[in-house]
């Protein structure tokens, strides 16, 4: 069962990484270019990537089936570190792959706490999903020799 869901959602996973990258062309069909438009729509240049980048997890899941404290830590930091790359994108791009997500988080909060504190925000939220993730503090990160 194990074995069968894993190839399940890594054929699905390629099927939609390829359908955003090839969508328009109409070799994916109707559903590929679909998911194509409403995924660079929603998440950007991002889009091209992120659904790549899951098939690390799902290797991960799928070598290791133990779920402990340290495996949420995880994928709670990687989610902010999704939220952050999107908060990111939205404040540096001004095309239409800004990505819907972070651009109506950045123009919901940008009047309220302005350009630099959304900076700040994203500062923060990128560091303390680092810390989580390589499980060191501030300091120990921050020293690179």
């Amino acid at each position: 069962m194990k074995d069968t869901l894993f190839i399940v959602i890594f054929g699905v996973l390629i099927y939609l990484g390829f359908s955003t990258l090839f969508g328009s062309t109409g070799l994916m069909g109707s559903y590929g270019a679909t998911f194509s438009l409403y995924n660079q729509r929603y998440f950007g240049y991002i889009s091209f990537i992120y659904l790549f980048v899951l098939l690390l997890p799902l290797y991960y899941f799928y070598k290791e089936t133990s779920f402990g404290v340290r495996r949420v830590e995880i994928s709670i930091a990687s989610f902010l570190l999704l939220c952050s790359s999107l908060i990111a994108q939205a404040l540096l791009v001004t095309n239409e792959y800004r990505g819907k997500f972070g651009a109506d988080f950045v123009d919901f909060l940008s009047p309220y706490i302005g350009v630099f504190g959304l900076w700040v925000f994203w500062f923060i939220i990128t560091a303390v999903a680092m810390v989580i993730i390589f499980d060191k503090n501030s300091a120990e990160l921050l020293h690179v020799i």
